[in-house]
């Protein structure tokens, strides 16, 4: 029996139309079926693999910016012990993976059904009614997907010999791919997106790995910065106990000053013979200072004041800034 729609050639038994799902008793839709109003011209192998590759490329180029983001934070912050703790490792990768099932689940959930790489190739996930994906079905299907992945990628190559040219993920999900429609013009916003995508892939590398070196120095310039702003609150507040008490403070704590401590500081000392004050650098410093000392000496002067003068007998001068030389 011919087909009113599409005029596919159906068995004399059958109710409905086995490529297009319109009722074939009179020649006109079941209700209780959705129809599609043409034949669905389901996506090639190629076609889809070539689409993934894309979908691979633009979640690339993203993660790259993530990454260059997350390191010039680090690098501004000085902390560069929070990329060596496990709660930030975890937050990173939980963080790469909400991203990939964003990316797939709500893009195909969407009204264009497509992800920037099938937008590209001129593709669109539907159910085999041709409806739009729910979030729970298009969920489903990434999950599925994984299956795919398994026993060497079987559930992929399978997919040029099934009937609908179902993936193994598509059989699970009850979902087809299809072209997105007649003409199969490529998008020209797509176009560009994709282009776009393709440039930041390489340009992000070599920014990111040509910015190490930079990225490591700002990071020690911070974490050294951070010690003289330590050092420099304690010489105050030794010289006002020294000022007000005539003597030398046998701690930090005696001078009734609050020190705040960054997690680049360790602690600070005090020789009450000179009154010298040191400020360890902590573990969480790069190793040019880790466990490393700045020292501030003091210098009476004629009219009572303090001058301070700050160096260090274990880090290297190169590294120390222009005050501490």
């Amino acid at each position: 029996m011919h087909c009113s729609k599409c005029g596919y050639n159906n068995p004399l038994t059958e109710k409905f139309c086995k490529n297009c799902e319109v009722g074939l008793e009179q020649g006109s839709p079941s209700p209780a079926r959705h129809v599609y109003p043409q034949a669905m011209n389901y996506a090639g192998f190629w076609v889809r693999l070539l689409a993934a590759f894309l979908d691979i490329l633009v979640l690339g180029a993203w993660l790259i910016l993530l990454i260059v983001i997350i390191a010039a934070l680090v690098a501004f912050s000085g902390r560069d012990d929070i990329l060596h703790d496990p709660t930030s490792a975890t937050l990173f990768y939980g963080g790469i993976v909400f991203m990939v099932l964003a990316y797939y689940i709500l893009l195909e959930s969407s009204t264009g059904g497509a992800t920037f790489g099938k937008r590209w190739m001129n593709i669109k996930v539907m159910d085999k009614m041709g409806n739009q994906l729910s979030v729970t079905r298009a969920a489903a299907r990434f999950i599925a997907r994984l299956l795919s992945f398994s026993a060497l990628n079987i559930g992929f190559l399978s997919q040029p010999f099934t009937r609908r040219k179902q993936a193994l993920h598509d059989m699970f999900a009850s979902t087809v791919v299809v072209s997105a429609n007649d003409s199969r013009k490529i998008s020209i916003m797509a176009t560009l997106l994709v282009l776009f995508m393709a440039l930041m892939v390489p340009v992000l590398a070599i920014l990111s790995t040509a910015g190490l070196p930079v990225f490591q120095q700002q990071i020690l310039k911070v974490q050294l910065n951070n010690g003289v702003q330590t050092g420099r609150q304690a010489t105050l507040a030794v010289a006002r106990f020294y000022h007000d008490n005539g003597r030398v403070p046998s701690a930090i704590g005696d001078t009734g000053r609050k020190i705040s401590l960054s997690p680049h500081v360790a602690g600070i000392e005090i020789n009450q013979k000179n009154g010298e004050i040191t400020v360890l650098f902590s573990e969480a410093t790069r190793n040019a200072i880790r466990r490393k000392n700045l020292i501030f000496t003091p210098t009476l002067q004629a009219d009572s004041s303090i001058s301070w003068k700050c160096h260090s007998a274990d880090i290297e001068a190169r590294y120390l800034p222009g005050i501490c030389q």
